[in-house]
């Protein structure tokens, strides 16, 4: 199913937040945080993160799990106006986070994905929503990645372009599998060859196919995100009547 691309201004979030039934919140934020910010989110983390985080080897990923982890708790904690501490987690067999039970009517769905020190944080009521985030790497070889990863008309069409367009091109197909794996919540269960989309750079955003989905094509509906000009990005939801709203967390008051 197609939307209508919609170019992704990155706003200053208002004071006080409110996520409408028909939107998609969308928030973009850099993972390196200075000492007090770190701080803040330690205090909010369960037990159960704080072990994650100390499994962590390398000092970086660490500070960027504890970032995405505190970033993450305050926006869930400001949309359902509990403490962020308060925020519990439950989670699928393949490992997706969901919220555990909460006292609110409608249930709060909620993805992420970070790449690169940075990170896309993905809201909505009532609708899976995924969203994916990947560094565009010009030092990868994309057409041998195709050949494991991408249907035999992504391959075609992907040889078929320029090789300064073959970078950025892949990485947009990419990550638009990826954020409907993520919103399917099924991990690989889909092998990502077996899912087709558009990824041309004059092409809207469009699903094609599913082989061997587990789910109707028509359940889905892709939109593109301009992150910025290092990233490429994705948002998948489970209905088309939405409007996408992106803040950047970095400019909050």
């Amino acid at each position: 199913m197609t939307l209508a691309d919609q170019r992704s201004f990155w706003l200053v979030p208002p004071a006080k937040m409110n996520l409408e039934a028909n939107q998609v919140h969308l928030w973009r934020a850099g993972l390196s945080r200075d000492p007090a910010a770190q701080q803040a989110a330690w205090a909010v983390l369960s037990d159960d993160e704080r072990a994650r985080a100390y499994r962590y080897r390398n000092d970086e990923d660490r500070e960027h799990f504890i970032a995405r982890r505190g970033i993450l708790r305050a926006l869930l904690g400001s949309y359902l106006k509990i403490p962020a501490a308060e925020v519990k987690f439950v989670y699928n067999p393949y490992g997706k986070p969901s919220l555990a039970a909460v006292s609110t009517i409608d249930p709060l769905q909620f993805n992420l994905s970070h790449s690169n020190g940075m990170a896309l944080f993905g809201f909505a009521w009532s609708t899976r929503v995924g969203v994916d985030l990947e560094r565009i790497q010009p030092d990868r070889g994309v057409l041998e990645l195709a050949e494991k990863y991408l249907s035999i008309n992504e391959r075609e069409y992907l040889a078929q372009l320029a090789p300064g367009a073959q970078t950025g091109a892949f990485f947009r197909c990419w990550t638009r599998k990826e954020a409907l794996l993520k919103a399917q919540g099924a991990g690989l269960l889909i092998p990502p060859e077996q899912i087709e989309v558009s990824f041309g750079s004059d092409q809207p955003a469009q699903i094609l196919a599913i082989r061997g989905g587990i789910e109707p094509l028509d359940n889905w509906y892709l939109q593109n995100v301009d992150f910025d000009e290092d990233h490429a990005a994705a948002l998948v939801v489970e209905r088309q009547a939405f409007s996408t709203c992106c803040w950047d967390y970095s400019l909050q008051g």
